[in-house]
Parts: C-alpha cells; structure tokens; sequence
C-alpha cells in the first residue's frame, strides 16, 4: 500500500513538474500541447478508479501551488464525481464555476459534459441544477440546464417545449451526458 502511494505522488509531481514548464514559457508550452491533450484524456477515468485518484491528485498539486486555477478545479471536481464523490465534487465545481461563464464554457465544455454525465449516472442532476441556479448561469448555460432539467424529467421529450434556438444544442449536451435517457429523436 505506501509503495502505491509513492509512486501515486511521484507520477503527480512529475505531472505537476510538465504543467508548471507549460505555464512558465511559451516554447515549452507549444511542444507540449500533447500533454493538454493527455488530460483530456485523462477525464475518461471513470472505468479505472487508480486513474481518477491519480487524476485528483494532479489537480490537489496543482491548487496547492496555484488556488486561484479554475481549470484545474474543473478537473478535480470531474475526477471526483467519476470516482462517485459528490460531495467533494460539488464543492468542487462551486469553486471552479468562477469569473465569466462563457469563458469557462470554452475552455471547459468536455471536462463539464464528463462531470454532468457522472452526475447522471449517480441520480445528481438536482445538485447541478441548484448549483447552476445559485452562481445565476443557468441563462449563460441554457443548453446545458435545459438538457440537465430534462434529465430530471425523465425524458428527453421535455425539450420540445423549449425554444428551437436552445432545443437543438440542449439536445446535442442531453445525447453527450445521458445517451440512454427515453425520449431522444434519433440524429437526423
């Protein structure tokens, strides 16, 4: 058990080591965008738990050298709600739902797609929901509530009540975050 958590930390702090070469210049930032790439990888940790625990790991380092890092909460929250921990998963994403929602919307939309469908699959969209009520981005997200509300309805039917402008890219976020909800048109 300590040579795992050994190796755990060494593999965090080497990623830890990449993320700060990344962020201190900008050469070494363009070579390695694989490694940008490698995390986002990394959120589909969800059926190999060591990969979600390793993945929180990162991120803790990370937040403990930078608190302020809203992507890198994004992250820990996902990992997180993949490793069933809503609690601190919520905790989570209240933290990392920060500055403008538009912006993290851009730089965050799989990360957030993966934490709305573990949340799916754990019965906390309400949760979600809330958290979006409470920080007032449920108009900057509206796709994204209205698919999560539709969840909560139990049917993807719920949507077509919704204005077309929204319903169509509500229902894109609804087939990424709960594929096997009734009630989806087939794609066409």
């Amino acid at each position: 058990m300590e040579d795992s958590k050994k190796a755990l930390y060494q593999v965090a702090e080497r990623f830890f080591n990449i993320w700060y070469l990344m962020r201190a210049n900008r050469r070494v930032r363009a070579k390695l965008r694989w490694f940008v790439e490698f995390l986002r990888v990394f959120e589909l940790c969800e059926i190999y738990a060591p990969f979600g625990k390793i993945h929180s790991g990162i991120c803790d380092l990370v937040l403990e050298r930078d608190s302020s890092n809203a992507l890198a909460q994004l992250y820990r929250a996902v990992a997180l709600a993949q490793l069933g921990d809503f609690p601190r998963a919520s905790v989570a994403l209240d933290d990392a739902l920060v500055g403008d929602p538009i912006d993290l919307i851009a730089s965050g939309r799989r990360a957030l797609e993966v934490f709305f469908a573990a949340a799916v699959r754990n019965g906390r969209v309400r949760d979600c929901l809330e958290l979006l009520d409470k920080k007032e981005w449920k108009d900057a997200w509206r796709p994204i509530y209205e698919a999560l509300r539709a969840v909560e309805a139990g049917s993807g039917e719920y949507l077509k009540r919704i204005a077309v402008e929204i319903r169509g890219p509500a229902m894109e976020v609804l087939r990424r975050i709960a594929p096997e909800l009734p009630g989806l048109p087939a794609r066409g």
